[in-house]
């Protein structure tokens, strides 16, 4: 490949990644040592159809339809600046913030009205670059309907490290998997882990260290819930934003006798049939948040940017990334001796909801309607079965 094809894959990477057109100048100057212009970038990025701001804004009833799609499930709890992240990169929609403000006050006024009287309250924190210091913790809100959530964040650029449904996030071994696929996929541990007194935390707490036993650091915090900001503030967020509607579901749904959550097979079949969409959901959060732009705290030294940005490229802020690097072969090693694979559903339960949506012809959980309509038919077969 010549340097002409290396370039121009580099620079269709970095738009990607969501890196503006004068951070790719100054990266392609960091990586291979090429000087372009902006006006140059930009026509390679129109060529590829990766120009950023397309001319003209999508058809109004387009953009309504989606919006409208989107209020019938968890998208009911956006904004208006995550609404329209999600129309420009999951529905590739050109359009307007002020478009999207006034579609959604018209569309869903209840929601709007609630929106506003809500606040973020911020916390003063201090964080010296990328994988510096590591958040990680679980997500309850969804755990008496057997559906926990286990998340971790990167102090420095709030990039969402992973965001996981699964059947516990209570398994010390199955939060190392979390944990040791990251460190992974880095070829490096962060600097420090912060964590609560939790047991499912015993596993990470003993492997951090030992991973750096040659820097002669404590690398692993241990601190109470409210000292861990970073991951804490963010589950807030996600309740805004997403979880709040799952949790009013399964609260009708159980307030109308339809979902009893002492029955083992009601948490099976909502585990079943809805956790592949949940987790297609949080993927799609997860994604949406990390190529999003976070303003800079008024009262915290941390810079605004986009996560993924923040988080791939320190040089562009001026700080180091402060990952310890990990052999390949120590990293398998210990993630095949202190690790589990996380599990969603019983395997006993799992074959037998197969059988029932081959026998009966029942939908793919693919999107929220074919779930819920899963979840409920195999909710009656199983009464009649029982």
């Amino acid at each position: 490949m010549d340097l002409k094809n290396i370039r121009n894959s580099l620079i269709v990477g970095l738009a990607q990644k969501a890196c503006s057109v004068r951070e790719i100048q100054r990266l392609l100057q960091y990586y291979i040592n090429v000087n372009l212009s902006v006006r140059q970038i930009q026509r390679i990025l129109k060529h590829n159809n990766l120009n950023k701001r397309p001319r003209e804004e999508s058809s109004l009833h387009s953009i309504a339809l989606v919006i409208l799609e989107e209020l019938k499930g968890p998208g009911s709890l956006l904004g208006y600046r995550a609404m329209c992240n999600r129309l420009r990169n999951q529905h590739q929609l050109t359009v307007k913030r002020s478009t999207v403000m006034a579609l959604l006050a018209s569309l869903d006024p209840e929601g709007t009205a609630q929106r506003k009287i809500r606040r973020l309250k911020r916390r003063i924190y201090r964080n010296k670059g990328p994988n510096f210091l590591w958040h990680c913790d679980g997500y309850d809100k969804l755990k008496p309907y057997g559906l926990p959530i286990h998340g971790c964040i990167d102090g420095y650029s709030r990039k969402i490290l992973w965001l996981n449904v699964s059947k516990s996030n209570n398994d010390p071994s199955q939060v190392a998997w979390y944990y040791m696929n990251a460190v992974q996929q880095l070829s490096g541990c962060p600097r420090f882990l912060r964590t609560d007194l939790g047991t499912e935390n015993s596993t990470i707490a003993f492997l951090q260290p030992l991973m750096q036993h040659q820097l002669n650091i404590s690398g692993h915090i241990y601190g109470r819930s409210t000292m861990n900001q970073r991951i804490e503030s963010f589950w807030s967020l996600l309740r805004k934003q997403y979880s709040e509607w799952w949790i009013n579901f399964f609260k009708e749904i159980t307030m109308q006798g339809c979902f009893n959550t002492s029955y083992n097979y009601h948490i099976d079949t909502a585990r079943y049939a809805l956790a592949p969409l949940i987790q297609k959901q949080l993927d799609t959060f997860k994604s949406e948040w990390n190529l999003h732009y976070v303003r800079k705290p008024s009262m915290a030294e941390a810079p605004g940017g986009i996560p993924n940005v923040l988080y791939d490229f320190p040089q562009l802020k001026g700080v180091d990334n402060y990952a310890c690097s990990i052999p390949d072969q120590t990293i398998r090693s210990l993630k095949d001796q202190f690790t589990t694979v996380p599990s969603i559903v019983n395997e006993n339960y799992k074959n037998l909801a197969d059988a029932l949506v081959r026998q009966y012809h029942l939908p793919e959980p693919l999107n929220l309607t074919n779930a819920l309509e899963l979840f409920f038919s195999l909710l009656e077969l199983f009464e009649q079965i029982m």
